[in-house]
């Protein structure tokens, strides 16, 4: 079977009671949209912290240094999303690093609104969090050909501010023994 993950702040959508409120950073952040779609990764395993998480974490840590600086919270997507929202999920045409990134289609008012219930019906069961120290040492135990097509295709600049972010002023050389 596969799942998606997808980033969001586990702490914007925790509640003590129903009655709660939920911010709206919650809904339009975690949940906003580029051309109504919504970038998602798709992922074989399901709330287990594997190598293919690892470099999914690792390419949002990426394309978002500053938003990930507290630490990755990732809501696993499965049937039940998919069957009561009705997107489809495309494959990324660029592939990058392999990271299986795909977007969901169709995002509308109604998908949204079952996106967000999902998610609060979830929260406490379909995320699978990494802190700052978890993510610094999946940067410092990754593969050295990892890093290379990191390298390559991501611009040296993005692991110049992942490496600023997590390892202060060493260097890239230094962090991953290059």
């Amino acid at each position: 079977m596969k799942y998606y993950v997808r980033m969001i702040r586990k702490d914007r959508w925790e509640r003590t009671s129903p009655e709660d409120e939920i911010s709206g950073e919650a809904i339009t952040i975690d949940w906003g949209c580029v051309f109504n779609e919504w970038s998602v990764y798709e992922c074989e395993s399901y709330l287990k912290k594997t190598d293919e998480i690892a470099k999914i974490v690792l390419r949002m840590v990426g394309d978002n240094p500053k938003k990930t600086a507290d630490g990755i919270d990732l809501l696993y997507l499965d049937d039940s999303f998919f069957r009561s929202t009705g997107v489809i999920s495309y494959p990324d045409p660029e592939k990058k690093l392999g990271s299986l990134h795909c977007n969901l289609r169709e995002v509308n008012y109604g998908t949204l609104k079952k996106a967000v219930i999902y998610s609060l019906n979830n929260i406490k069961d379909h995320v699978l969090s990494y802190t700052p120290v978890e993510i610094k040492e999946l940067f410092k135990n990754i593969g050295r050909n990892f890093i290379e097509e990191f390298k390559q295709e991501y611009k040296k600049d993005k692991l110049k501010a992942i490496i600023k972010l997590y390892f202060g002023d060493s260097t890239l050389e230094a962090v991953f023994n290059i």
